[in-house]
C-alpha cells in the first residue's frame, strides 16, 4: 500500500526547501505520494497554518503521516511534537501550529521527541527536511513513537491564545485566523462548537471594528447588498463576510485582528 505524506508549510514554491523535504522521504521510503495542502502559509504566521490544518484534517486518509512546518522558532530550545488523531500522524514544532485540532471532535494522543540523534548532522535552520522528514519515514515504516519520544498529556502542548475564542458576559472577542481570496474572513469560531449560539437567523452586534447588527446567513447570497453577514463557512469556522465584494477591504482587516461581537 503506498504511503500518503502531507505537506503543510510558509516555504513558498520557489526555493528548493519541499522538494528536499520529499527527496529526503524518497530516497528511504520509495513507495509513497505526496499531498501538498499549501506550501503559501504568510511566513512565520502560525495562526494561518493552525486553520490550514485543522480545515483540511478531517479530509485526509487514515494512515497519512502529516509534516506541518511553520517554524519561526528553528534551531531553539522549542520543542517537536508528534500527534495522532483519527488514525493519522502530525509531526509540527510546538509552538501552536496544532492549536486548531483542539476544536475537533476526537481523541488525540501527544509524544514530545527527542531529536537529540539529529542535531549533529542537522541544519539548525532546516528541521523540515533534517528532522521532520527522517521520522515521518520511521513512522512509515513502522517504528512506534515510544523508541524516540515521550508521551506527554494534552496540557503540556502550547496552543495560541488566539485558537479559542473569549465569551464574557455576552461578548465574544474573536480573531481573524485567514482572510481567504475573496476577501471573508475567517474567525476562530468553530462550528462543531457554536454551532447552537450562531444559529442562521440569529442577530448579533458587530462592536468593533465597525459598529453594525449583523445577521448569520446560510450563505453569502442571502447577505443584502452593502451589509455584513456571518457565514457558516465550508472549511467549519464562521466567517465574517459580504455577498460578491471583500469583507476584509472594508473593514480593513488583517489576519490576526479581533473582531468583537455582542450576543
Amino acid at each position: 500500500m503506498t504511503q500518503l505524506f502531507a505537506l503543510l508549510t510558509d516555504f513558498g514554491i520557489q526555493d528548493p526547501y519541499v522538494g528536499q523535504i520529499k527527496s529526503v522521504i524518497l530516497k528511504e521510503f520509495g513507495q509513497c505520494s505526496f499531498l501538498d495542502i499549501s506550501h503559501q502559509i504568510l511566513a512565520y504566521n502560525v495562526k494561518q497554518g493552525a486553520f490550514f490544518l485543522a480545515a483540511t484534517w478531517s479530509y485526509l486518509p487514515e494512515k497519512t503521516i502529516c509534516i506541518a512546518v511553520v517554524d519561526p522558532g528553528v534551531g531553539t530550545n522549542r520543542s517537536i511534537l508528534l500527534i495522532a488523531k483519527d488514525g493519522k500522524y502530525l509531526l509540527a514544532p510546538d509552538n501552536g501550529l496544532s492549536s486548531m485540532l483542539f476544536q475537533l471532535p476526537g481523541h488525540m494522543q501527544f509524544w514530545r521527541i527527542d531529536f537529540s540523534q539529529f542535531l549533529g548532522s542537522c541544519s539548525p535552520t532546516f528541521h523540515g527536511r533534517d528532522i521532520f522528514a527522517p521520522l515521518a519515514v520511521k513512522l512509515a515504516q513502522g517504528e512506534q513513537p515510544q523508541t524516540w519520544a515521550a508521551e506527554i498529556g494534552s496540557e503540556d502542548v502550547y496552543k495560541l491564545k488566539e485558537s479559542q475564542p473569549d465569551l464574557s458576559d455576552g461578548k465574544i472577542e474573536a480573531t481573524v485566523i485567514h482572510i481567504d481570496h475573496f476577501g471573508n474572513c475567517i474567525l476562530n469560531l468553530s462550528i462543531y462548537s457554536w454551532s447552537g449560539t450562531l444559529a442562521p437567523g440569529r442577530s448579533v452586534k458587530l462592536l468593533d471594528p465597525q459598529r453594525a447588527s449583523v445577521f448569520v446567513r446560510t450563505n453569502y447570497a442571502d447577505i443584502p447588498d452593502g451589509q455584513l453577514g456571518i457565514i457558516p463557512g465550508s472549511q467549519y469556522f464562521y466567517e465574517l463576510a459580504c455577498d460578491q465584494k471583500s469583507c476584509a477591504d472594508r473593514l480593513s482587516l488583517e489576519i490576526g485582528d479581533t473582531c468583537f461581537f455582542q450576543l
